[in-house]
C-alpha cells in the first residue's frame, strides 16, 4: 500500500491508499482506496471507507 497525498477539512482527514502488487514503489497497482478519518484531539474518533475519490472528496467537504 502507498499513501497518496493527506488532505483535510476541519477535523476529517482524506487518506488515500494505492494497493500495489508488492512493496516496492511503482509496483503494479490494483485499486486505490479512499479512507476519511475523523480526529478528536489525538484519538480517531470515526473512519469510513470508500471505493470512489469523489464521494470520499464530497463526505470530506472538499472539490476535486
Amino acid at each position: 500500500m502507498e499513501l497518496q497525498e493527506l488532505r483535510s477539512n476541519g477535523d476529517e482527514v482524506l487518506v488515500p491508499m494505492v494497493w500495489q502488487t508488492d512493496e516496492s514503489t511503482g509496483g503494479a497497482a490494483l485499486g486505490a482506496v479512499f479512507h476519511v478519518v475523523r480526529v478528536a484531539g489525538e484519538e480517531i474518533t470515526r473512519m469510513r471507507v470508500f471505493v470512489e475519490e469523489a464521494a470520499a472528496l464530497e463526505a470530506v467537504g472538499l472539490s476535486a
